[in-house]
């Protein structure tokens, strides 16, 4: 039997009553789990929400010390001593820093009329101080006042005055429901960029093959048809791979798979002068074909010529589906085409394909 497993949350810096509850409600219905998940000041946590209070900003005006870009102040010096002490003694913990205190009676009135237009500075806050030290960390920062808006009019203070602070500094109630809906976005964010990342090192590690066209002995063993391609390069500090400088020029590649497959990409020089368009598309020959290539699916087209003033590999995924064509048992090989077009150049450079089986 699975046992149940805690996932912790700790909150530092927090006056607890406070968004620390709806971030624990939300997490909990919105990613049910065998276990919970507890949100709560405590020491053997698993995730670190930081909360940077009201008081940092009485020290950005107090210089500390000199740091990796010069000159700092008190608030980014106890931002970095936290950041050691925490990546020093608990390295496998996740971070996200908050803020959400301000000084918001910075600014004046224009002409010295109160209901007037504010004029900057609008506030005062340390957000950009702990920035400084978050980026080389590597860690995000949510700003909740930044979020809500800059406060240019009076309708922007009238919000925050009676909506989200219950004083110069601590937010109400509604505000702490605002901080808790902000966390969720990011940490929603978070957690679908790492489920798509793991499914792509899952697709690549079980599915996805790869061949890279570098080498003279690819060429002399993947190449099963021919019409005036080469392995070389026509730029003596360039590196060489498959290419041709002739229209109307074909080659099949031998993929070295026979079932049926899903997803095909390939890789193709893009310069700014001198290159044409490619014809991409996937074959298949085996006995049921004669021995001859036949195309499976749609071909598709590249013009690898484009208006940066450099020249660069770049990808591209074919996107027609070819899961449900083509015969299993019948070899695959990529099949690239120059243009037929007099009035384009003809040359065309291709580094590498990729391709994914089909499950």
């Amino acid at each position: 039997m699975m046992r149940e497993r805690v996932v912790t949350f700790a909150l530092l810096v927090l006056a607890f009553d406070a968004y620390g509850y709806r971030v624990e409600e939300l997490l909990n219905s919105r990613y049910p789990c065998k276990g919970k998940y507890v949100v709560k000041n405590r020491s053997n946590a698993d995730f670190v929400i930081v909360e940077a209070s009201a008081n940092d900003i009485a020290d950005i005006s107090q210089k500390a010390f000199v740091d990796r870009s010069g000159t700092s102040n008190l608030a980014t010096f106890w931002t970095e001593g936290l950041m050691r002490h925490i990546r020093r003694n608990f390295p496998h913990l996740g971070m996200m820093w908050l803020e959400m205190a301000t000084r918001n009676w910075i600014g004046h009135w224009k002409d010295g009329k109160k209901g007037g237009l504010r004029l900057p500075p609008y506030r005062l806050d340390a957000a950009e101080d702990h920035l400084h030290v978050l980026r080389y960390y590597d860690l995000p920062q949510l700003d909740i006042l930044h979020m809500i808006g800059p406060g240019w009019s009076q309708d922007d203070w009238n919000f925050r005055d009676g909506c989200y602070f219950t004083d110069p500094v601590h937010p109400t109630r509604y505000g702490h429901n605002i901080s808790a809906s902000v966390i969720m976005y990011a940490l929603d964010g978070m957690l679908q960029r790492a489920a798509a990342r793991d499914l792509a090192m899952y697709v690549e590690a079980k599915f996805l093959e790869s061949i890279d066209f570098d080498r003279n002995e690819t060429y002399d063993r993947l190449v099963k048809s021919n019409e005036n391609w080469y392995f070389g390069t026509d730029v003596q500090t360039k590196p060489s791979t498959f290419m041709t400088t002739s229209h109307s020029s074909c080659l099949n590649i031998d993929l070295q798979f026979d079932g049926r497959v899903s997803l095909l990409a390939v890789s193709l020089l893009h310069t700014y002068q001198g290159v044409g368009t490619a014809r991409v598309g996937l074959t298949e020959r085996c006995i049921a074909t004669s021995d001859e290539f036949v195309q499976i699916g749609k071909e598709e087209v590249f013009d690898c010529l484009w208006g940066e003033r450099a020249s660069e590999t770049q990808m591209h995924i074919l996107s027609h589906d070819f899961s449900a064509v083509g015969r299993s048992g019948c070899a695959k090989y990529l099949r690239v085409c120059s243009s037929d077009d007099p009035g384009r150049a003809a040359k065309l450079k291709l580094f590498s394909t990729s391709f994914v089986r089909k499950v």
